[in-house]
């Protein structure tokens, strides 16, 4: 873009290897390469913007104009399909070799990884990581099902948390052998997260080990965020001191309402959200960033179901300290249905979350589940 001659901005189209010079252009032509300026335009303006340039367009296109409401609408929700398809194939992208990903064989393992990290520095963590199991140190989690802990490999700038999966029974054999890793899954999921803007432990790679025909165990290593708190801890150590810190406290609230409130206006659900597997930093005096881990249940749906909705916000109800009082929680629960345009369901809602809230056990300090 230059100013022409009277000061006026000139456009200037290029890359026209897909041009193509009609007798006719069809009003459904028309509204699908409006769809792609409007995706392509969406975090440069804003939702009034975009409808005061479809309202100029209309001017000069009379069969756009006749029925602007209804054209509008089938613009944008043909800009919805495009960004969605776009991002399905953003977040599938680290399962093969890109600019941004490869994958590889090395001796007995398969590796998935970013390319900014090195095989050998994996393999390292993985060593370094059963070391700690066989030591009990650095371990955050060990269950059945996984083993968490926190590693340091030499010649890394950054600390690493190594998750390891290993099946439990003949049902995790069998989904191993029908091809379905629920370590790749979260690899994949860690990735979408990263794609939709959402803050979490950036994952960079995942390993599998070929140990025997039967069993294949899978590492998830991520960048580790052991320098951060989390939800629960900081609550306590921040807002449990009575009446001090309230505006403080009242403004924590109503950003971490809309945290969880843009997971799910992004379509996103998380299985298990509750306040352990949420951590928080405060970036500057009053704004805070919060990161969500533990994506092993992370799906991307085209439509989070109220009942889904419900558990999401009743696992955050049972897992917050008692020092957010009942106040709180409302006031929480307010500034969640603002953003998500869900004030509609307001009754449903806290009807639902209290049910939920009725067959949980509260969880304010234990460890990473």
């Amino acid at each position: 873009m230059s100013p022409d001659i009277k000061g006026f901005p000139s456009l200037y189209i290029v890359d026209l290897h897909t041009v193509k010079r009609l007798p006719l252009l069809s009003l459904n032509k028309k509204i699908k390469m409006l769809a792609k300026l409007h995706d392509s335009l969406q975090k440069l303006l804003r939702q009034e913007d975009m409808r005061k340039l479809l309202t100029l367009y209309s001017l000069k296109d009379v069969s756009f104009g006749n029925k602007f409401e209804k054209n509008s609408k089938k613009v944008e929700n043909f800009s919805s399909k495009i960004r969605n398809r776009h991002l399905k194939s953003r977040t599938k992208r680290c399962k093969k070799v890109s600019s941004s990903f490869t994958v590889e064989i090395k001796g007995d393992h398969k590796i998935y990884r970013r390319r900014e990290i090195e095989d050998d520095l994996l393999l390292a963590a993985i060593r370094l990581h059963r070391d700690n199991l066989i030591k009990n140190k650095s371990v955050l989690k060990i269950t059945k099902r996984s083993a968490l802990t926190i590693v340091m490999p030499e010649h890394s700038s950054r600390a690493l948390c190594v998750k390891e999966y290993f099946g439990a029974g003949p049902a995790d054999r069998l989904k191993c052998l029908l091809g379905y890793s629920r370590g790749k899954n979260a690899w994949v999921c860690g990735n979408g997260l990263l794609v939709r803007g959402i803050l979490t432990a950036k994952p960079l790679a995942f390993v599998k080990e070929f140990s025997s025909f039967f069993q294949k165990r899978g590492f998830l290593i991520a960048e580790s965020l052991a320098h951060l708190k989390r939800v629960d801890h900081y609550i306590i150590q921040e807002f449990s001191r009575g009446l001090e810190n309230l505006k403080r406290k009242r403004s924590f609230i109503l950003q971490f309402a809309g945290a969880i409130g843009d997971l799910h206006r992004k379509k996103i659900y998380h299985g298990d959200l509750k306040a352990p597997n949420i951590f928080v930093h405060e970036q500057s005096p009053g704004l805070w960033n919060y990161y969500f881990v533990d994506y092993d249940r992370v799906n991307f749906e085209a439509k989070i179901s109220m009942r889904r909705v419900c558990k999401n916000l009743a696992q955050i109800h049972t897992s917050i300290p008692e020092c957010i009082t009942g106040t709180d929680r409302v006031r929480f629960l307010k500034k969640y249905l603002d953003t998500t345009g869900s004030s509609s369901f307001k009754r449903y809602i806290i009807n639902g979350v209290l049910r939920e809230s009725k067959n949980r056990i509260a969880v304010t300090t234990g460890p990473i589940e």
